[in-house]
């Protein structure tokens, strides 16, 4: 077994914290500012709480599941740490950054997004250039614990997080007005939304299973003079399609922005 240490419980550490809890391929120890927070999400694991100094001298791999503004405090005690391996989760901060912070060519990023929650996360992973195969391999391994994974280069992570990290948000968006549209001719909220999410799932399994484009697909629902191609109709009328891309494109120069700011962060250090 591995032990792995996660330094902040908040949302995404506890949720990643539940995962790897029911991984027996992990040992699982955490640790937060937040005694409260900390006895709460230990209890709820059934994991003992741990000092920084217990965590750190206990793992081989330490996840960073704090605020990207509290990692620069924390770097002078990790950087300590020379033979530790490290994930961090702080969105827009640079493996640059955090190499030079913690002292450390074995880093990698992850960039999960909330269903991590329910062991179904979209994360992807990117790595410094000397990081060891095996320690790659070990990170995804815990990616994968909590969900799917996928290898890109970093230049990309931004956009990654526009169409995923922030993307679910969309789809939650849009889950919400069809099924309002639902409610609008008459059928309840809660099975009108029960309706739309079956059909979401469907559809995904659908572009998975055929590896079909998705305007293949479309074409396929889309009768002559029917329901399907005048909804269409709407939605191209409507500037569905621009809408969703300017979201991504929107997202992903944000994400972009505050990866600017970390690098402003470290350099007045």
């Amino acid at each position: 077994m591995t032990d792995i240490g996660i330094i902040g419980c908040g949302n995404m550490g506890a949720a990643i914290a539940k995962q790897l809890r029911n991984n027996e391929e992990f040992t699982v120890h955490l640790y937060d500012a937040d005694a409260a927070k900390l006895a709460q999400v230990c209890e709820e694991l059934s994991v003992a709480s741990e000092s920084m100094d217990s965590l750190l001298s206990s793992c081989e791999i330490t996840l960073l599941a704090v605020k990207p503004q509290i990692l620069p405090s924390l770097f002078p005690l990790l950087s300590k740490q020379t033979e530790m391996k490290w994930i961090s989760i702080a969105a827009g901060v640079s493996l640059a950054t955090l190499s030079e912070g913690l002292k450390s060519s074995q880093v990698v990023r992850f960039m999960p997004n909330m269903a991590a929650a329910i062991g179904s996360s979209v994360t992807a992973m990117c790595a410094t250039g000397d990081c060891s195969d095996a320690f790659k391999a070990e990170a995804a391994a815990v990616a994968s614990s909590f969900g799917s994974v996928h290898p890109i280069e970093e230049k990309l992570m931004s956009a990654f997080t526009g169409i995923s990290g922030s993307g679910i948000a969309y789809l939650f968006a849009a889950y919400h007005h069809m099924a309002m549209g639902g409610v609008h001719q008459g059928i309840p909220y809660a099975t009108s939304l029960a309706i739309v999410a079956e059909t979401a799932a469907s559809a995904a399994g659908m572009l998975n299973h055929t590896g079909e484009h998705p305007q293949s697909m479309i074409t396929k629902v889309c009768s002559p003079g029917g329901t399907t191609i005048e909804a269409m109709k709407t939605l191209e009328e409507e500037g569905f399609g621009s809408s969703v891309m300017n979201a991504v494109i929107a997202a992903t120069q944000k994400a972009q922005e505050l990866e600017k700011q970390a690098e402003k962060r470290e350099e007045k250090k």
